[in-house]
């Protein structure tokens, strides 16, 4: 049996600060799907931390996380297996912008049935987002001593 890579990401659900019914998504050049600012944790790496470099990188904008949604376990679309440490958060600083067109093409606030539609039309770049999401939005929390520790 073949030893399988899981990969570790970390996403934030930012609220829209005018309309707390919508969410913060970009779309990814590099399938043309959306999803949450996140992405994939460094070795190493504090799970807030990776999301606010994200954040930075991808949309210039500066963050602060509020509180762990969920942990969801997913397969991306090459059938990797993914572990996805999702947060609650806001922006801090800046309106988003698109920093690298070449890896971000859009950027939108959108309500939970449009992130309902991009599911059922596949796409979304993960399983996890919607989830979350409806996660998010029932009040769930984690503790966030469920998350490893760094030593």
């Amino acid at each position: 049996m073949e030893e399988e890579n899981i990969r570790v990401i970390s996403s934030i659900i930012i609220p829209s600060p005018f309309d707390k019914k919508k969410f913060l998504l970009v779309k990814t050049a590099k399938d043309g799907k959306w999803g949450l600012v996140g992405g994939k944790v460094s070795p190493f790496e504090n799970y807030k931390r990776a999301i606010a470099r994200e954040a930075k990188e991808e949309i210039d904008i500066e963050i602060v996380t509020d509180y762990l949604v969920g942990i969801y376990w997913t397969k991306s679309a090459r059938g990797h297996a993914i572990i996805n440490h999702v947060f609650t958060g806001r922006i801090y600083e800046r309106e988003p912008k698109i920093n690298e067109k070449n890896k971000i093409l859009e950027i939108a606030y959108l309500t939970l049935g449009e992130i309902r539609r991009l599911d059922e039309t596949n796409q979304l770049r993960s399983k996890s987002n919607l989830p979350s999401i409806e996660d998010y939005l029932a009040g769930e929390k984690l503790e966030e001593s469920s998350i490893v520790k760094e030593y």
